[in-house]
């Protein structure tokens, strides 16, 4: 509640900078997410995507606009869309490997088993899959063990336990 007073204060003068618009603007969605107003959090997000100035800030935008659609509303094809929209129009961002993941979950949190598993395939050989490998690779585990395929998904597992030890 206090977020949501000093945000208006901020939001209603009109001689403050830029900046603070859009930090008062992420403040807010963040705040109304966890008091769950979803509507208020996503017109929040929305204002602060017409508020970015370069490719990175849209991304972060569009991430979290994907992350309230995927967490909190269920909105699992929208949430793909916002996670797409970053690696389509912001091509210079470092927020792609995350949402390329994001992409993978989505079909994942569908149901549509073989698109998840080509998609983190696809990941795992492409340019950032080393970076990302721990966690493909265990979501490879998951794929394999939503659709029993248990011999498959305990070689993956085993695969991210002896790789990576301290995840």
């Amino acid at each position: 509640e206090l977020a949501e007073k000093t945000g208006s204060v901020i939001l209603t003068n009109t001689h403050v900078s830029k900046s603070i618009l859009k930090e008062s603007y992420l403040v807010l969605a963040k705040s109304r997410t966890l008091l769950e107003k979803y509507e208020s959090a996503e017109k929040s997000y929305q204002k602060l995507l017409d508020l970015a100035e370069n490719e990175q800030e849209k991304a972060w935008a569009y991430l979290h606009l994907g992350d309230l659609y995927f967490n909190y509303l269920n909105e699992v094809f929208q949430a793909q869309i916002s996670y797409q929209k970053i690696i389509n129009e912001c091509s210079k961002s470092n927020l792609i490997p995350e949402a390329s993941v994001k992409i993978g979950d989505s079909f994942l949190a569908q149901g549509k088993l073989d698109s998840a598993f080509i998609h983190y395939q696809k990941l795992l050989n492409s340019d950032f899959g080393f970076i990302k490998s721990e966690e493909l690779n265990f979501k490879l585990a998951e794929v394999y063990f939503y659709k029993q395929n248990f011999d498959s998904a305990l070689a993956y597992y085993n695969k991210v336990i002896a790789d990576f030890p301290k995840g």
